[in-house]
Protein backbone atom coordinates (compact mmCIF):
# COMPACT_ATOMS: atom_id res chain seq x y z
CA UNK A 1 0.00 0.00 0.00
CA UNK A 2 1.49 3.35 -1.04
CA UNK A 3 1.50 6.42 1.11
CA UNK A 4 0.20 9.78 -0.04
CA UNK A 5 2.72 12.53 0.58
CA UNK A 6 2.08 16.24 0.36
CA UNK A 7 3.94 18.11 -2.35
CA UNK A 8 6.68 20.49 -1.22
CA UNK A 9 5.59 24.12 -0.76
CA UNK A 10 7.68 25.19 -3.74
CA UNK A 11 5.87 22.83 -6.14
CA UNK A 12 4.01 25.03 -8.65
CA UNK A 13 2.63 22.62 -11.29
CA UNK A 14 -0.50 21.67 -9.31
CA UNK A 15 -3.84 23.32 -10.12
CA UNK A 16 -5.06 23.18 -6.51
CA UNK A 17 -6.28 26.33 -4.75
CA UNK A 18 -3.42 28.42 -3.40
CA UNK A 19 -3.28 29.05 0.33
CA UNK A 20 -1.60 31.93 2.05
CA UNK A 21 -0.12 31.67 5.52
CA UNK A 22 1.67 34.37 7.46
CA UNK A 23 1.23 37.72 9.14
CA UNK A 24 1.14 41.35 8.13
CA UNK A 25 0.79 44.31 10.44
CA UNK A 26 0.30 42.05 13.46
CA UNK A 27 -2.56 40.22 11.77
CA UNK A 28 -2.21 36.46 11.09
CA UNK A 29 -3.81 34.70 8.12
CA UNK A 30 -4.08 31.11 6.98
CA UNK A 31 -6.67 30.64 4.24
CA UNK A 32 -7.30 29.79 0.60
CA UNK A 33 -7.12 32.68 -1.86
CA UNK A 34 -9.58 31.02 -4.29
CA UNK A 35 -6.90 31.21 -6.97
CA UNK A 36 -5.06 28.53 -8.93
CA UNK A 37 -2.73 30.98 -10.67
CA UNK A 38 0.45 31.82 -8.79
CA UNK A 39 0.60 35.19 -10.57
CA UNK A 40 -2.91 36.13 -9.41
CA UNK A 41 -2.22 34.95 -5.86
CA UNK A 42 1.06 36.88 -5.74
CA UNK A 43 -0.76 39.98 -6.98
CA UNK A 44 -3.31 39.70 -4.15
CA UNK A 45 -0.58 39.37 -1.53
CA UNK A 46 1.35 42.27 -3.10
CA UNK A 47 -1.76 44.49 -2.83
CA UNK A 48 -2.13 43.56 0.84
CA UNK A 49 1.54 44.30 1.45
CA UNK A 50 1.28 47.68 -0.26
CA UNK A 51 -1.83 48.56 1.75
CA UNK A 52 -0.19 47.29 4.95
CA UNK A 53 -3.27 45.27 5.92
CA UNK A 54 -4.57 41.80 5.07
CA UNK A 55 -7.63 41.90 2.82
CA UNK A 56 -7.29 45.57 1.96
CA UNK A 57 -6.68 46.70 -1.59
CA UNK A 58 -5.03 49.93 -2.59
CA UNK A 59 -7.09 52.21 -4.73
CA UNK A 60 -5.71 53.84 -7.81
CA UNK A 61 -6.88 57.41 -8.16
CA UNK A 62 -8.11 58.28 -11.63
CA UNK A 63 -8.17 61.79 -13.01
CA UNK A 64 -11.28 63.18 -14.68
CA UNK A 65 -9.42 63.23 -17.99
CA UNK A 66 -8.47 59.53 -17.65
CA UNK A 67 -12.07 58.63 -16.79
CA UNK A 68 -13.35 60.51 -19.84
CA UNK A 69 -10.83 58.77 -22.10
CA UNK A 70 -11.78 55.33 -20.70
CA UNK A 71 -15.49 56.03 -21.15
CA UNK A 72 -15.04 57.23 -24.72
CA UNK A 73 -12.88 54.18 -25.57
CA UNK A 74 -15.64 51.95 -24.20
CA UNK A 75 -18.29 53.82 -26.19
CA UNK A 76 -16.20 53.42 -29.35
CA UNK A 77 -15.75 49.69 -28.67
CA UNK A 78 -19.55 49.38 -28.40
CA UNK A 79 -19.91 51.12 -31.78
CA UNK A 80 -21.77 54.15 -30.41
CA UNK A 81 -20.53 56.29 -33.30
CA UNK A 82 -23.73 58.32 -33.55
CA UNK A 83 -23.30 59.73 -30.07
CA UNK A 84 -19.52 59.47 -29.73
CA UNK A 85 -18.73 62.94 -31.08
CA UNK A 86 -21.48 64.49 -28.94
CA UNK A 87 -20.16 62.74 -25.84
CA UNK A 88 -16.61 63.79 -26.61
CA UNK A 89 -17.69 67.42 -26.97
CA UNK A 90 -19.77 67.39 -23.79
CA UNK A 91 -17.08 65.72 -21.72
CA UNK A 92 -13.99 67.41 -23.05
CA UNK A 93 -15.33 70.94 -23.43
CA UNK A 94 -18.01 71.01 -20.77
CA UNK A 95 -16.88 68.73 -17.97
CA UNK A 96 -13.14 69.39 -18.14
CA UNK A 97 -13.82 73.13 -17.80
CA UNK A 98 -15.03 72.44 -14.25
CA UNK A 99 -12.38 69.86 -13.31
Amino acid sequence: MGSKRAAPRRYRACKCPIYVEGSLGGQFIKKALDQTSWEAASSIVAEWTQAGEIGKKTRKLVTVSEAIDAYLEDAEARHMKATLSKLATIFRKGLLAFA
